[in-house]
């Protein structure tokens, strides 16, 4: 699976940009000091952020095609974590 950077959902791009507000003028810089050390599992825990917001706009799509007549109308997914044991 490919990774891209994080990006705002699209309705609050389209909002940015009707304010007159450049996202792509944002540019990225290495950590550094104490956060250098964190940053691996931060960008880590980005990815994963990624793939749920990724989840929850196809859910939200896909509800709209399905004939739901609002934005307002379509129901918040719920998102579930499981506590894992180690064994022994």
């Amino acid at each position: 699976m490919r990774v891209y950077p994080p990006r705002l959902p699209l309705p609050a791009q389209t909002l940015f940009q009707a304010h007159g507000i450049n996202l792509s003028s944002l540019g990225s810089a290495k950590p550094k000091g104490a956060a250098a050390n964190s940053s691996r599992y931060a960008g880590r825990a980005l990815a994963e952020w990624a793939v749920i917001v990724h989840e929850c706009q196809n859910f939200f799509e896909r509800r709209k095609n399905e004939g739901v007549p609002s934005n307002k109308w379509v129901e918040t997914p719920t998102l579930g974590v499981e506590a894992f044991r180690r064994p022994g």
